[in-house]
């Protein structure tokens, strides 16, 4: 028995988190270097591999990019909800226009358009409550946490 109630507890938390940093550090991380420099190696897989690494970063990671949620008027009357991928496109030469990505609810894809500016318009919701409603097909009902 340990003179301390809980510390045998306690011992085994820090121990489990010591050994998950331990795998991350020098199983995980290089495994994963490996991985990628193999990948590196094959153009069609590299290039896949590639959009969907950023296309993840862009949902989950640090730098998300679907922070900007907007309405896109396709037609008279019919509007889908979207989101800015680029406000700038001068470097194609479009510099009336921007990227508007469109998730589908079904799996994890989406079309990215390239439209006229004027056809957008900014909603007032975070980019969780939309891709929330756009995964859901519109069922689900924004997070009271998030706005």
């Amino acid at each position: 028995e340990l003179p301390v109630p809980g510390l045998g507890v306690l011992i085994v938390v820090v121990a489990m988190v010591v050994i998950g940093f331990m795998a991350t550090l020098f199983i995980t991380a290089p495994l994963m270097r490996l991985v990628e420099r193999i990948i590196g190696r094959l153009p069609f897989a590299k290039l896949l591999y590639s959009a969907v690494k950023d296309l993840l970063s862009a949902v989950v990671g640090d730098e998300r990019r679907f922070d900007k949620p907007v309405l896109l008027r396709v037609s008279d009357g019919i509007e889908v909800v979207g989101f800015i991928t680029r406000d700038s496109l001068t470097e194609l030469g479009l510099e009336d226009r921007v990227a508007v990505y469109l998730p589908q609810s079904d799996n994890f894809a989406g079309q990215t358009l390239v439209v006229p500016r004027e056809r957008v318009s900014e909603i007032a919701a975070s980019g969780a409550d939309a891709m929330r409603f756009i995964v859901s097909a519109g069922i689900a009902k924004s997070d009271p946490e998030h706005g």
